[in-house]
Formats: C-alpha cells, sequence, structure tokens
C-alpha cells in the first residue's frame, strides 16, 4: 500500500495524532472541494435516476461523511497546535460558532504546530525529515 494512500486512510479513519500544515492543506482544503464538486455531479446525475427520498439519502450520506472528515483533520491539525480536539464544538453555539469557526480555520491554515512531540504525538514534520 503507498504512502499517500496510507496516509489518506488515516487523515479520514482516525481523530488521534497530529497533522502538519502541508497535509491539512493536502487533505482538509482539498478534498473540501473535490467533495463540492462531486455532490453537484452526484446530484445532477442522480436526481434523474431516483426518487427524491433515495436521492437526499445518498446527498446527506455524503455531507455526513465530509462533515466527519473535516473534523478528523481539523482535530489533528489542533492537536499540532496543542489544543485539544474537542475545542471545534465551540462551532455548535449559535452566534460565537460563526466567529470561532473563522478563527479555527485561519489558525489550522497558517499557525506553526508545536515544535517537538506534544502531549497528543510526535511532531509530524520530524516524521517527514525521516523519511
Amino acid at each position: 500500500m503507498s504512502i499517500f494512500l496510507k496516509k489518506l486512510i488515516w487523515a479520514n479513519c482516525t481523530i488521534t495524532g497530529r497533522m502538519s500544515r502541508y497535509d491539512y492543506w493536502i487533505y482538509g482544503i482539498l478534498s473540501f472541494y473535490g467533495t463540492i464538486i462531486s455532490i453537484a455531479g452526484l446530484s445532477f446525475f442522480l436526481s434523474y435516476i431516483f426518487e427524491n427520498e433515495i436521492f437526499n439519502f445518498i446527498i446527506y450520506l455524503c455531507f455526513g461523511l465530509y462533515i466527519w472528515h473535516a473534523w478528523s483533520v481539523t482535530f489533528k491539525r489542533l492537536h499540532d497546535q496543542n489544543i485539544t480536539g474537542a475545542f471545534i464544538f465551540i462551532n455548535l453555539i449559535p452566534i460565537i460558532g460563526i466567529i470561532s469557526s473563522g478563527v479555527i480555520l485561519i489558525s489550522c491554515m497558517f499557525r506553526k504546530g508545536t515544535i517537538g512531540p506534544n502531549e497528543y504525538g510526535p511532531d509530524p514534520t520530524e516524521i517527514i525529515r525521516i523519511f
């Protein structure tokens, strides 16, 4: 199995560990655009084939899988900054969530992670240097 595929499975299936900024951009931001394009394509194609109930279920399933993916990569990115991943749940508070989601997104995209190991695991950039 290739390293990219192993990292893709790790990025999507767990909420533990740390993720570097580079990996966040690759697995987080680029997958967002891939998901939007996929859901738009599925919407257009499946609306002609299935009835509304099945079509809605498929779209909601795709959206739910994307939410899991977005939370898992954000958890790992917050862990890299030595912040608990549970901090993302502040986004569920109505008015505060709008402001905090922007702060969390900008922090995940641009803020450098903790240098060296922290309580969530080893430094992901040091792991890359070993290879």
